[in-house]
C-alpha cells in the first residue's frame, strides 16, 4: 500500500457516521433491513437468510451508500450490532422476539 493509498482510506473513513440506525424484521427466508439513521444512511435495505448475513449486507449497504471503493472495502469500519440484538432475534438464547427490534451502531465500536 503506498501513501496515497492510506490518505484515500483516512479520507473515506471519514465518511461513516459515528452511529447507524438499523430497523431489522424476521421474514420467511430470513431478515430484512432498513438503515433509518443517520441522513447520510437513510433509505438503504438490505436483506440476508442469517443473522451474521444480514450484519455484512448492512455493512455493504452503508459502502454502497456512501460510494465507497470497492478495492478500498477491506479497510472501512464495520459496524457490529450489539449482543441484545442477536438475544432479540432468537439468534442467541432468549425466549421471545418481539416482530421487529430497532438499533444503533457507535462508529467507536465498527470492527476495522
Amino acid at each position: 500500500m503506498v501513501n496515497k493509498d492510506i490518505k484515500i482510506i483516512f479520507t473515506l473513513r471519514k465518511k461513516f457516521p459515528e452511529i447507524i440506525s438499523v430497523v431489522v424484521k424476521k421474514t420467511q427466508n430470513g431478515y430484512m433491513a432498513e438503515i433509518i439513521g443517520p441522513e447520510v444512511c437513510c433509505g438503504g435495505f438490505t436483506q440476508a437468510g442469517s443473522f451474521s448475513e444480514l450484519i455484512a449486507q448492512v455493512n455493504d449497504c452503508v459502502q454502497t451508500i456512501l460510494e465507497i471503493p470497492e478495492q478500498y472495502s477491506a479497510s472501512m469500519p464495520q459496524y457490529m450490532p450489539p449482543l441484545s440484538l442477536a438475544q432479540e432475534l432468537n439468534e442467541f438464547p432468549r425466549l421471545e422476539f418481539k416482530g421487529s427490534v430497532q438499533f444503533s451502531i457507535k462508529k467507536e465500536h465498527a470492527c476495522v
